[in-house]
């Protein structure tokens, strides 16, 4: 049962080699499909001596053409099992791929969630996200599962049969995390088997850059539409209709829109960003949903009361406000932020 790891790489000189390290220490059968997507730094070099020294490692050179693509170009190369995703950033746990291979050997399933911790690496905590061990009756049911508790928006939580994806193209060609997404609406209906495992073994590196900058979308509308068909699509290929899943997913992805109008990079005026926030939010399908939706974090609840108990402009006013307090009391903001996580925080990042 081999395993095929793939990683897009782009200027991640610095980390490449950790990341690579938590994967080839294990002793399972695998391969590691290494995309160098252009990169500008010495990652290509840095791919090339590990490769040289571990047959393990093949290696990909291009131009750049971003994460979908580069995942798909190493998807068709690739001659894995099963296929596993994982960031140049990131790392996993020692022995993780080698539990996943003993794993999916035994059940055979068309696709594993596993669970992972997201590592807050300059504050020194980390959350951790765990699943039960468990086997879905259908794929519909693991969907909605994962839509409600979270994961079903990544890659690198996942191990998939691969067959299900190889041969297909299922990656959008999209700049943000919308296209783990969509790509994952693709592929959730083609799988019979779908399972968890109450085990953790990737860690999600989050570094302070990452925290305090974020780029801004010019088309968040067409961003956001693209997530909310890819939704409907996989909703009709199961035939049902998951009203409240579907509201909560949507709640989810409209706090993003009017978020992506308060990062460093967005230079819209006020009255725009406000004309922007109205047009989407503030129609009556957009806020039928907002208010059926859930709500079970305090920054969606925020978002949820916002949307139904004030207007466009009184949005705009309030998030700038906090984003202000964001950008300018960092420290503080993160503290705050650990509070309402420690529940579910541990310390020294695992």
């Amino acid at each position: 049962m081999k395993l095929s790891v793939i990683i897009p790489v782009y200027n991640a000189a610095s980390t490449i080699r950790s990341c690579l390290d938590s994967i080839l220490s294990g002793a399972c059968d695998l391969e590691v499909i290494a995309v160098d997507d252009g990169s500008s730094d010495e990652s290509g070099t840095i791919l090339d001596q590990i490769a040289e020294a571990d047959a393990r490692v093949k290696v990909i050179h291009q131009e750049n053409k971003g994460n979908s693509l580069s995942r798909d170009t190493a998807i068709q190369a690739s001659s894995g099992d099963y296929i596993v995703f994982a960031d140049a950033d990131d790392r996993l746990e020692p022995g993780a791929l080698d539990q996943l291979q003993k794993k999916v050997s035994e059940s055979r399933p068309d696709i594993l969630v596993y669970g992972f911790y997201t590592d807050f690496l300059a504050e020194h905590y980390s959350l951790k996200t765990q699943y039960p061990d468990r086997v879905f009756e259908h794929s519909s049911e693991a969907a909605e599962f994962f839509l409600e508790n979270g994961g079903f928006y990544l890659l690198w939580n996942k191990i998939y049969r691969a067959e299900l994806i190889r041969g297909f193209h299922d990656f959008p060609v999209m700049k943000t995390n919308g296209q783990d997404f969509i790509f994952n609406c693709s592929v959730f209906p083609r799988a019979q088997k779908v399972e968890s495992s109450s085990g953790i073994y990737y860690h999600y590196e989050k570094r302070l850059q990452e925290t305090m900058v974020t780029r801004y979308l010019k088309d968040g509308y067409g961003n956001l539409k693209r997530k909310q068909d890819a939704l409907d699509q996989m909703l009709a290929a199961y035939g049902i209709s998951a009203d409240q899943v579907y509201a909560d997913v949507m709640l989810k992805e409209y706090q993003v829109y009017v978020l992506n109008f308060f990062v460093k990079e967005c230079t819209l005026s006020r009255h725009q960003k406000t004309e922007e926030v109205e047009k989407v939010i503030y129609q009556p399908a957009a806020l039928e949903l907002i208010r059926k939706a859930s709500a079970p974090d305090p920054y969606s609840r925020l978002f949820q009361r916002l949307a139904l108990k004030g207007s466009a402009s009184h949005m705009v006013s309030c998030y700038g406000l906090l984003c202000g307090f964001r950008d300018s009391f960092g420290p503080f903001y993160r503290a705050i932020r650990r509070k309402i996580y420690s529940g579910n925080a541990a310390e020294g990042g695992n």
